[in-house]
C-alpha cells in the first residue's frame, strides 16, 4: 500500500477506533437508541481512522456502511466493495462484515435483523431512518489525528508553492488547476476545492473556478485538501513584477483580520467571541464592511468547514480543535488551517506553513505572528 494510504500505524488506527466508538456508543445511550448507521465519507473517514468508503466522488454518500449498535459494529456493503475496504479500510477494526449481491437491494432487510427495533439514526436518513448529525463527535481530535493533518498541511502548501513557483505569464487557469490537482494526487490528496483566478477575475469573484483565462501578471491559488478524511484550506498569491500600491495595502489590512482570527482562537473562548474580533479588525484597518461580502470560515476537520461562524456561534472553543477562517478584501485574501494548542496563552498552531513561502510579520494585541506573503516573480 502506498505510504500516502497509511493512516498511522496499524495500532494507532485500533486504538483510534476504539475510543470513537466509545463516543458514538455514548451518543447512542444518551439518546436512547440501539444502533447508528453511518454512511456518509466524512463519517466513515473519522470513525476509521482515515479510512475510505467512496467510489465515485461526486457524492457525499460512500458505498459502503458502518451499522453500530451498543455492543457490536458492522460493515455493509455489496460483493464488489467488500473484499477491498476489509482489506483495506476495516482490516483488525472489529466490523463485522455483511455483504449481500449488488444486485439485491436488501440493505435495509439486513439492517432489521441486526436491529430489531425502530429506535435507531443514521447520517443522512437512509431507508426511511431519522438523521442525526455526529459531527460534533468529531473534536476534539486525537493525537494521531492531528499528526496526520499536520502531515497533511505541510504536503499539501508545499505542493502549493511549487506550483506557484512554477506558473508562468500565457498559462491558462486550467493549466495552473491541472498541475496542482497532479501535484496532490501524485501524494494522496484528494482535491476537494480547487480555485484559480488571474488578474481581473481576482477582483470579480471570490469563488472563482479555473477557466481558459490566461495569467498576465496577477494570481490566486484557493484550495482545500483532503487525505484520510482530513481537510486543510489555505490561499496564496502571486505576482509578476512590482506589487501596486493598493494591493499591498489590502493584502496587508487581510493579513492584520486573519491575525486577529488566528490569535482570538483560544481555548475557552466562544467561535462567536473570535468572528466579532475579526470582524472589528476589518474596521480598524478601514474595511468596515468587506465581511459582508463573504463568509469567514469556521471550524473544520473532516468538512471544509463544519459551519460557518458568526457573531452568535457559542460553541466553546477546546484544545485540538481545528479551523480555516479566510478574511477577504476586494482583491485580497488570507487563510490558513489551524489547531488550537493546551495552553489558552498559546497561540494555535498553523498547519499549512510552508518556510519556503514569503512571510510578513503581523501584530495583534501585542502578539507577533507570521502570514503569507505575496510571492513576487
Amino acid at each position: 500500500m502506498p505510504t500516502a494510504r497509511i493512516a498511522g500505524s496499524f495500532m494507532q488506527r485500533m486504538s483510534e477506533t476504539g475510543l470513537k466508538l466509545e463516543r458514538l456508543r455514548a451518543c447512542i445511550s444518551e439518546r436512547k437508541l440501539d444502533a447508528y448507521l453511518i454512511s456518509l465519507r466524512s463519517n466513515f473517514a473519522w470513525l476509521t481512522g482515515g479510512g475510505y468508503n467512496h467510489v465515485g466522488m461526486s457524492s457525499d454518500t460512500g458505498a459502503v456502511s458502518l451499522l453500530v449498535t451498543r455492543t457490536r459494529a458492522y460493515a455493509l456493503t455489496d460483493n464488489i466493495e467488500m473484499p477491498r475496504v476489509q482489506r483495506e479500510e476495516l482490516a483488525g477494526k472489529g466490523f463485522i462484515p455483511v455483504a449481500y449481491a449488488w444486485y439485491q437491494a436488501v440493505p435495509a432487510a439486513r439492517i432489521r435483523r441486526i436491529v430489531d427495533s425502530s429506535r435507531w439514526c443514521s447520517d443522512d436518513g437512509a431507508f426511511g431512518s431519522h438523521p442525526l448529525s455526529i459531527t460534533e463527535l468529531h473534536a476534539p481530535l486525537l493525537p494521531q489525528e492531528i499528526e496526520r493533518y499536520a502531515a497533511l498541511g505541510a504536503d499539501a502548501s508545499r505542493c502549493v508553492t511549487a506550483v506557484c513557483r512554477r506558473a508562468r505569464p500565457g498559462m491558462s487557469e486550467y493549466e495552473i488547476a491541472g498541475m496542482l490537482a497532479h501535484a496532490f494526487l501524485s501524494i494522496g490528496i484528494l482535491p476537494a476545492v480547487l480555485l484559480i483566478a488571474a488578474d481581473e477575475r481576482i477582483r470579480a469573484f471570490r469563488h472563482p473556478l479555473p477557466t481558459s483565462n490566461k495569467l498576465r501578471r496577477h494570481l490566486m491559488v484557493v484550495v482545500c485538501a483532503q487525505r484520510h478524511g482530513l481537510i486543510v484550506s489555505l490561499t496564496r498569491f502571486v505576482h509578476f513584477g512590482k506589487v501596486p500600491r493598493d494591493l499591498e495595502r489590502r493584502h496587508a489590512a487581510a493579513a492584520l483580520v486573519d491575525a486577529a482570527f488566528i490569535l482570538s482562537t483560544r481555548s475557552g473562548r466562544t467561535v462567536g467571541d473570535v468572528f466579532r474580533a475579526g470582524v472589528e479588525m476589518y474596521r480598524r484597518t478601514g474595511f468596515a464592511a468587506e465581511w459582508k461580502l463573504h463568509h469567514q470560515g469556521g471550524p473544520t476537520g473532516y468538512h471544509a468547514r463544519e459551519y460557518r461562524a458568526g457573531a452568535d456561534s457559542r460553541e466553546k472553543i477546546v484544545p485540538g480543535r481545528a479551523f480555516a477562517w479566510n478574511p477577504s478584501i476586494t482583491g485580497a485574501k488570507s487563510e490558513d488551517t489551524i489547531i488550537t494548542v493546551e495552553n489558552p496563552d498559546d497561540a494555535p498552531r498553523i498547519l499549512t506553513e510552508d518556510p519556503a513561502w514569503p512571510m510578513m510579520a503581523v501584530e495583534y494585541e501585542g502578539d507577533i505572528i507570521r502570514r503569507p506573503d505575496i510571492l513576487v516573480r
